[in-house]
């Protein structure tokens, strides 16, 4: 029994747009070639409730 092939993702920046949201932009590669292509990274907005 293997482990799933999932892409791996590390944070590349950090944006600060307003005091209590941040964004954080990550880069991301599968890591196989199941994986398949897929979009290079991914923009994740935080906000403070």
């Amino acid at each position: 029994m293997g482990m799933p092939a999932v892409p791996l993702a590390r944070p590349i920046d950090l944006i600060e747009c307003s005091p209590g949201r941040i964004f954080v932009a990550d880069y991301r590669r599968a890591t196989s070639f199941e994986g398949g292509l897929s979009q290079p990274g991914r923009l994740l907005e935080l906000r403070a409730k």
